[in-house]
């Protein structure tokens, strides 16, 4: 995360464009949803998904990850137009 300049997140970002699958075990626990990562670091990933994603969504990613976690929380979803969703995901 930058701000004025300065990059304050814990763990840095790097490009990871995969088409990936996640289950929002929170709501849809037995339902596969389509997906795709934009870049990824030790604590969390970017994500484009054409389905609605709610912030404190719980979600299982299916795919096989370059981290050792395939669980996470979503921490902040963006609507694009309706069209798709992005949505930022906290591994845990």
């Amino acid at each position: 995360m930058s701000f004025d300049g300065i990059e304050r997140r814990k763990h840095p970002r790097r490009a990871y464009c995969e088409k990936i699958q996640f289950c929002q075990i929170s709501r849809f626990p037995n339902k596969l949803f389509p997906g795709a990562s934009v870049d990824i670091s030790d604590s969390g990933m970017r994500i484009y998904t054409l389905d609605k994603l709610v912030v404190g969504d719980s979600l299982e990613i299916k795919t096989a990850l370059p981290v050792p976690f395939l669980k996470a929380t979503v921490k902040w979803v963006e609507d694009c137009a309706g069209v798709y969703y992005k949505a930022g995901i906290m591994f845990h």
